[in-house]
């Protein structure tokens, strides 16, 4: 055999006795054996099937890189795994006294996926890695994956529920930690499937879940991130003709009234009570977004605006992201996750009494009873004008209010066309940035000197917005 090719069959046998070493895909070597249609024992393991055969060797590999995108469905690259797998066990193996005592996981996740900032105690650690080493690393010191000089055969059952309960704490830990995240719904699709199927659960599939994870927490662990990941969804979002009355039956009392509102739709789902002459409702808003072989509808529930305008974390029940089918005298919805399952719609028809619905809600002799009228609010988008430093927003008095761009870095990215305005609520009136999570309570003049925001008088003339100081600024 020549030199080259010596060393490419020492290269596939490491990656075959990694595979079954290591237990990456199959929990025992029973079960791999059974994957690659052939049993394996201790002294006849993966790395001799093929005998002297490079190509032999080099097609059961490659099998199992079909294996694990097609067959287990994992969005990873065998190859990529097993050679970032060697390199992390180097550096533990090499740094691991190093880092001991130090929160590597969690200053690796702030470097690679937030912002690229690292304590100088770690900061040699990041310059010797890269990003893909990231999932990988965190498992291993977790404990989660062996080092590749480990002998401990198999996995048991009772290990790999153990392994997996680790991760998902691990996880929920770092959702919970950030004050910019709101949901995380991969982290829930994961747990679903995991509870769903049992089967699933093994190391190369963690090593996919925490990549996938991490990747999804980047898109939402910062200002910069959520920025980013809505302007980017935004250009998927588009405002299909479903404006009218809907019921799920020509006899039912219960019905929806839809309507366009800027940029969301407003679905309100009224109960008629004939007797007491009420017509009680509830009413959600709505975004419809093209995702190419899907529609997905996301819904906000009315309880929404209190966790949202507090920058608090929102819970699974405020919101649901749900499969929709829109035909022109139809709509079915279809929760993605059993945690937007209280959104139950099912499917709804264009009402063929829609003008007596109509009448109903114009009628005088009909109260009209919020259901949530604790969270009504009211949100005006009034964005005026942008300049170098500040940001103007009107109110409908003949006020504006001044916004420093120094807020926040993602200011500067604020454009017309963007959901910029005002929100009253509860008696206190915000500046809501809504694409970017950021609202700032402006109630009072103590609460807008504590951002820099001041409110001033304008008029417009000759084309030109002509502003007047009102406030604190004028003292200074």
């Amino acid at each position: 055999m020549e030199k080259g090719a010596e060393k490419e069959m020492k290269k596939v046998c490491e990656r075959l006795r990694m595979v079954e070493r290591t237990r990456l895909m199959c929990n025992t070597q029973e079960e791999l054996g059974e994957m690659v249609g052939c049993a394996l024992t201790s002294g006849n393991g993966l790395v001799r099937k093929g005998g002297n055969s490079l190509f032999m060797k080099d097609a059961i590999f490659r099998e199992l890189v079909y294996v694990a995108r097609e067959r287990m469905c994992l969005e990873v690259d065998l190859e990529e795994v097993v050679e970032v797998y060697e390199e992390v066990d180097g550096l533990i193996g090499k740094y691991g006294s190093r880092m001991k005592g130090m929160d590597v996981c969690g200053q690796m996740i702030q470097f690679f996926y937030v912002d690229g900032n690292v304590s100088e105690s770690l900061r040699w650690l990041a310059e010797k890695m890269e990003r893909r080493h990231v999932p990988v690393l965190i498992l291993m010191l977790m404990g989660v994956l062996p080092r590749l000089s480990a002998k401990d055969g198999d996995v048991k059952p009772e290990r790999i529920r153990e392994d997996y309960r680790c991760v998902f704490a691990f996880l929920h830990e770092l959702v919970d930690s950030n004050k910019v995240l709101r949901t995380l719904p991969a982290l829930s699709e994961e747990e679903e499937k995991v509870k769903d199927d049992a089967s699933v659960m093994c190391r190369l599939h963690l090593i996919y879940m925490m990549k996938k994870v991490l990747e999804a927490y980047e898109e939402v662990a910062s200002s910069e991130g959520v920025n980013m990941t809505n302007r980017t969804i935004a250009e998927c979002q588009f405002f299909p003709d479903v404006e009218g009355i809907w019921t799920e039956n020509d006899d039912s009392t219960v019905f929806w009234k839809v309507e366009r509102m800027g940029n969301v739709h407003a679905f309100s789902r009224y109960v008629l009570n004939d007797g007491e002459k009420k017509l009680v409702y509830e009413r959600y808003v709505m975004k419809f977004y093209d995702m190419g072989e899907n529609v997905v509808m996301l819904v906000v529930h009315p309880r929404a605006i209190e966790f949202i305008l507090k920058g608090e974390q929102l819970p699974g029940d405020c919101y649901a992201h749900v499969d929709c089918t829109l035909k022109r005298e139809s709509l079915e919805f279809l929760p993605l996750l059993k945690i937007f399952e209280w959104f139950r719609w099912g499917k709804l028809h264009r009402s063929s009494h829609a003008d007596y619905f109509e009448q109903l809600l114009a009628d005088k002799r009909y109260e009209q009873v919020n259901r949530f009228a604790a969270y009504e609010y009211d949100f005006r988008l009034n964005l005026t004008a942008v300049t170098a430093e500040y940001i103007y927003i009107e109110t409908a008095d003949g006020i504006c209010y001044k916004v420093p761009k120094s807020l926040n870095d993602v200011l500067e990215d604020v454009r017309f066309g963007d959901n910029v305005g005002v929100v009253t609520y509860a008696g206190s009136t915000y500046i809501a940035f809504d694409d970017k999570n950021l609202y700032y309570d402006v109630t009072t003049e103590e609460k807008r000197e504590r951002w820099g925001i001041v409110k001033e008088e304008f008029f417009r003339k000759d084309g030109c917005l002509i502003v007047k100081p009102l406030e604190w600024n004028q003292r200074q």
